[in-house]
Formats: structure tokens, sequence, C-alpha cells
């Protein structure tokens, strides 16, 4: 039996930094275009991510990949069965149940934190008593373990931060710092550190100009979504050279019925190894009445 679990999910947190863009592979009048997530999957089935650097235009460099899909079970009604959501166009009605999974494509330690409008927070993954682990390839991790989420009185906007790392995290208070804070001027050394090594996930589907500019001063791209074939896909590959592009993160999102949103960060070997390392994903809740 589903057994709900109470306590409101409403985030609250900003997070500047690089963000995600989707590349259409390219496409003959003949054949179907091909998907870049679709690409992204096979890369790692086959163990070789080679053809995903390709795609970005980045095939002269070595680059190092880190990738999970989300996915958001919305159930209505006791009998419902649920219907797959994005979350970052869907808000949810008082009384909507969810489900989340994570589910990482390579071998990743993986941190879940929620913060609250009030500006609570905690650790959903790991608890509180829990120590850090390594999840292996499509491993699945679900929230609840057993049962959903409720959304309950009041409405409002909140967020689930997933991070991906290599390895453990060695101060877990200064990640959930790093997660929840609204201003970068105001970080310890500490959560400096913390903050450089994550590729950040864009909060909302536009992005703003403040945004971009940051994206051209720390060599990233921005983008959520689909970008044309053709000649416009070899205008931002050339972009992407030009600028010499060295990290970011991709968003791909749900197309198909059943499928979740999709996240890969990339960065150049040539950076230095604290930058970029890890990822960090906004997962955005908003409910209203």
């Amino acid at each position: 039996m589903n057994r709900p679990v109470r306590f409101p999910l409403r985030l609250a947190a900003v997070l500047a930094g690089v963000v995600g863009m989707m590349l259409a592979g390219s496409a003959t009048a003949e054949e179907p275009q091909a998907r870049f997530r679709d690409l992204v999957f096979k890369s790692y089935e086959d163990d070789d991510l080679a053809p995903v650097g390709k795609e970005l235009g980045l095939e002269d460099k070595k680059v190092e990949f880190t990738a999970l899909e989300y996915k958001i079970l919305l159930l209505r009604g006791p009998d419902d069965k649920g219907t797959y959501v994005d979350p970052k166009t869907h808000r949810f009605k008082i009384g909507d149940r969810i489900r989340v999974t994570v589910r990482p494509l390579g071998k990743s330690c993986i941190y879940i934190y929620h913060v609250g409008a009030s500006g609570e927070g905690r650790f959903l993954v790991p608890k509180a008593e829990e120590e850090a682990r390594l999840f292996q390839p499509k491993e699945l991790i679900s929230l609840p373990e057993d049962g959903y989420f409720e959304f309950i009185p009041p409405p409002g906007d909140e967020k689930l931060f997933v991070v991906a790392t290599a390895g453990p995290i060695e101060d877990r208070t200064v990640l959930a710092k790093v997660v929840a804070s609204r201003d970068a001027r105001d970080d310890t050394p500490e959560m400096k550190r913390v903050r450089q090594s994550l590729n950040a996930v864009v909060k909302d589907v536009l992005v703003s100009a403040v945004e971009k500019e940051q994206a051209k001063r720390e060599k990233t791209v921005i983008y959520r979504g689909l970008l044309p074939a053709g000649s416009e896909k070899e205008k931002f590959l050339e972009d992407v050279k030009a600028r010499g592009v060295a990290r970011g993160s991709l968003e791909l999102p749900p197309e198909k019925k059943g499928e979740g949103t999709l996240i890969v960060s990339f960065r150049t070997a040539d950076l230095p190894k604290d930058v970029g390392t890890g990822m960090l994903v906004t997962i955005p809740l908003r409910s209203e009445k």
C-alpha cells in the first residue's frame, strides 16, 4: 500500500552557472533526424563517448562526461498509473502525488538535496546517517523509496538539487550551502572550491542575458532543448570552437511519452583538475491550488 511522505516539497534557491544545450544530429531527406539523446545513450552502452564529443565540436580535445536522467511520475487519483511530466513546464496541483527517479549513466556519487520556501533544507540522498556511495551505471534511485510525495497546502515553489560527482564530497555541509546559496559573492573559500567543481544546469527554461554573458566569459554554453540542424547547427559548432568552450551542461527535455530529462555535463581535460568535475541539476517543483 502506498504510504505518503507528508512534508512540503517547497524549494527556493538560485545557482548561476553554466547550462545545457541539446544538439540534433544531421539528417538527410531519406533518413529520420537522429537525436542527440539517442547518441548519448548508445555511447554509454558502447563505453565510447567520442561520438558525443564530436557532436559538440570537441573532437580535437579529450573530454570528460557526467550524465544522468531524471523522471517525475505524476499520480492523480487512487487508481492512476501515472504520467511522466517535465517539471520545467508543468505546474502541480495541491493533492498531486509524485515519484522521482534519478538514474546515472556512468558511475557517480549522487547527492539529492531538498530546500523549502522557508529556506530550510535537508539531504534525501544520502540520508543524514548514511555515507555517500558510488552508484553504478543505470542504478535507479527512487524518491521516496516507498510510496510517493504529496503536495500539501500552502502552494508554492520548491526545488530538488541533484549533484553527481566522481567521488564523495569532503564536507556535505559546505555542499548544502552551495546549492542553497542565492549569491556566489558571499561564498567562503571552501564554498568557492565546491562551486567551481560543479557544472550547473539552467534553473528555468529561458536563459537570461546576464547568464549568456557569464557563459561567454567562462567559455561555456547556454542552451536547453533542440538546436536547428543543417547550417544553423554548423554556425553553432563554429561558435563553440571560436570561443574555446571548455565545459558546460546539456539539458535534453523529454520529447516522447515516458522519457525523462537527460543531463550531460562535460569538461575538457585541459581544465584545472578541480574545475567542472561534477554536475548540479535543479529540478523545480511548482504547485498551485
